[in-house]
């Protein structure tokens, strides 16, 4: 990081486990500037111990003359072709050139992977943004990003049990059992490969998420099953004491369009309800390729929040992901 760009009194290094509350008070700051919940400081814990990351490569935290954590950046690679970062910088610092150093340092980390990508692929860095971060919006415009989707978090408000799933015949539904991770691991992986942006996961890192002990219970992952098969599933945990999350759901191939997935997902409201827990939410990109918001909106959800997607080509090429069905 070139650190004449960086204003009087900041000094810049890597970030530690040590920063994890500082960086927790960060992020909680924006998010009541933005009007929404703060996250669990488990989701920040949880990136920083996820398989393969190097701190002292991925990530930067500035901090004050007297020690305060202003600013943060970090980078993760899917394959070296899709780099994503995050970013923040506290309210009175975003104008002061700081923020603009903390990205710019991401982008120079991003290139870095161009030389591991495999020949020929497009390398793009990558940026989620709240639609009504207008300032982070105006920083990653300003250093060439541009908007390429749109993706909402969806809620649920259950006054009511929802009626009973219909299930196609053939399917019947269970909880997911010791030893049938790998092949839940597998059957996400070929599920979602017609998802935009689409780079295929590692069992070491689905299962650092997906097994999370702050999160997993066996008792709210659903799966679909045809035979010995796995049509579809609906992987979802609770959050605090009354919201619920679909983390994931998705029908393979074979299986889709026989009424699978809205049964998953009435599957997972009424386990919820039953457990007092009546807020349940999920993510789902708005121009989603196999029509899942309309699925979900037909399950009576609707939007609650709006996500920008930022990219910016860093190597021109075919595109890893899925862009369109074909």
């Amino acid at each position: 990081m070139d650190v004449s760009t960086l204003p009087a009194g900041i000094s810049v290094r890597p970030a530690s486990l040590d920063d994890i509350q500082a960086l927790v008070a960060l992020f909680a700051a924006r998010d009541r500037e933005l009007g929404i919940e703060p996250e669990p400081a488990e989701n920040l814990k949880r990136d920083f111990t996820k398989p393969h990351v190097d701190l002292q490569k991925d990530s930067r935290v500035a901090l004050t003359s007297t020690g305060e954590l202003v600013s943060y950046a970090w980078v993760e690679d899917q394959q070296h072709v899709h780099i994503f970062m995050n970013l923040e910088t506290r309210a009175d610092y975003r104008e002061s050139g700081l923020a603009d150093a903390m990205l710019e340092w991401a982008e120079t980390r991003a290139r870095e992977h161009i030389t591991q990508a495999p020949e020929g692929l497009r390398v793009t860095l990558r940026n989620g943004c709240d639609v009504r971060y207008v300032s982070r919006q105006h920083l990653l415009e300003r250093h060439g990003f541009q908007v390429v989707r749109h993706f909402y978090d969806m809620k649920i408000e259950l006054a009511e049990p929802l009626r009973q799933p219909v299930w196609p015949d053939g399917i019947r539904v269970q909880n997911t059992q010791p030893g049938m991770e790998r092949a839940v691991f597998e059957a996400n992986n070929e599920a979602f490969r017609d998802h935009w942006g689409f780079v295929e996961n590692s069992f070491e890192n689905w299962s650092h998420y997906a097994l999370d002990p702050h999160t997993f219970d066996p008792t709210l992952w659903f799966l679909a099953m045809d035979g010995e098969e796995i049509a579809g599933f609906a992987i979802c945990g609770k959050e605090g004491d009354d919201k619920g999350w679909v983390y994931d759901l998705a029908v393979r191939r074979p299986w889709r369009r026989k009424g699978i997935a809205q049964a998953l997902l009435h599957e997972a409201f009424n386990a919820f309800y039953q457990r007092g827990i009546h807020n349940v939410l999920l993510g789902v990109d708005a121009s989603s390729l196999t029509g899942a918001l309309r699925v979900y909106e037909r399950a009576g959800m609707h939007a609650v929040r709006e996500f920008l997607a930022y990219r910016k080509e860093l190597r021109p090429g075919k595109e890893s992901g899925t862009e369109e069905l074909a």
